[in-house]
């Protein structure tokens, strides 16, 4: 999405079709505005928006099934976003450890070490550790 686009149009278009100031929803939701800012500035899935949005035309919805399926999904974002770091900082400790252990016994890594590497790496004429 572009810097011009705001996410969760289709909730600000119904806000504005009826007039309503995003306080007021937040109020309605019964969270403060803070956090109805922090829920509608990153894109939820477009089945939250319409019930949000018809929450604002004032068609009766549950409005605590509407905030439990955000936090589920903000939830769910959180938990991707942290098994992804965790995979990149095990990647890199190993990675890490890998560097260590070859500089530790760069002497001892000789040509009867990798004898299969050493010889592959002969015939295409590449480097040796």
């Amino acid at each position: 999405m572009s810097k011009s686009t705001k996410a969760n149009m289709i909730v600000r278009v119904e806000m504005l079709k009826c007039g309503m100031p995003q306080w007021q929803l937040a109020e309605i939701m019964g969270v403060p505005e803070s956090t109805m800012n922090r829920i509608l500035r990153n894109e939820l899935n477009p089945e939250i928006q319409n019930r949000i949005a018809a929450l604002v035309r004032g068609e009766h919805e549950n409005v605590e099934e509407i905030l439990s399926n955000i936090r589920a999904e903000r939830s769910e974002k959180r938990q991707r976003k942290k098994r992804k770091q965790r995979e990149e900082y095990y990647a890199d400790m190993i990675m890490r450890e890998v560097s260590w252990y070859e500089k530790q016994n760069a002497d001892r890594w000789g040509r009867d070490f990798e004898p299969e590497r050493n010889d592959a790496l002969d015939k295409i004429g590449g480097c040796r550790r």
